[in-house]
């Protein structure tokens, strides 16, 4: 049961990377001194002592992140622009500190790092958004806490791994039946993360031919 618990919390973390979860992100962080870059998730290496990042919920995938004045209530929202790592450390001056325009993220774990260019100063928010992983079950006894129609589609896909792990055949009728309960919520979720497209043609608010925006 140890085994299966262990199992089904990793297809769940599946879930929240592809298109059978579309679970918010939105967490905001406000720099009380100069951040060159803020940390998202938490240690759980040491768990008597975890290390919580400035934002102690990882994200499954980052899409937006918005700048915005300390005392910001919905106002002065400055989308940043978002790059790779390497861009960042292509910079030849990195510590220095002013309104950021551009976001660098990495891919590391459990700590994942923003970085930010200049870097964020002191008294300024930034609000990250994006998609989430599910909440991990801790114990057999924890209630149900997933949405209903993943019931069956969890259950099923637990089968089919755990029939594989224990090197027994899986009937081809339960990945029939795991294919038919999957695919109507795979379609949903890929409709509802759905976004206008992005592209790096445009320049201003004309119109670009090749971006199609």
């Amino acid at each position: 049961t140890r085994e299966a618990l262990i199992l089904r919390n990793a297809i769940r973390a599946e879930y929240a990377i592809n298109n059978r979860a579309n679970l918010k992100y939105d967490q905001t962080y406000t720099a009380t001194t100069n951040k060159q870059f803020i940390t998202l998730g938490t240690d759980y290496s040491d768990p008597i002592n975890p290390v919580a990042g400035d934002i102690a919920i990882r994200p499954s995938s980052i899409d937006q992140i918005v700048l915005m004045n300390m005392s910001s209530n919905g106002n002065n929202n400055f989308p940043l622009v978002i790059k790779s790592y390497e861009e960042y450390r292509a910079h030849t001056v990195q510590n220095v500190y002013a309104v950021p325009d551009s976001a660098y993220i990495d891919t590391e774990f459990p700590l994942q790092n923003v970085y930010f260019y200049p870097g964020l100063s002191e008294g300024w928010a930034v609000r990250i958004q994006g998609r989430r992983y599910f909440t991990d079950y801790e114990n057999i006894a924890d209630p149900y806490v997933d949405p209903p129609e993943y019931f069956q589609m969890l259950y099923l896909e637990l089968a089919t791994r755990l029939l594989g792990m224990y090197g027994q055949d899986v009937p081809q009728g339960l990945v029939i039946q795991l294919n038919g309960v999957s695919k109507h919520i795979k379609a949903r979720g890929l409709l509802n993360g759905m976004k206008r497209t992005r592209n790096d043609f445009t320049g201003g608010t004309e119109f670009n031919f090749f971006g199609g925006v």
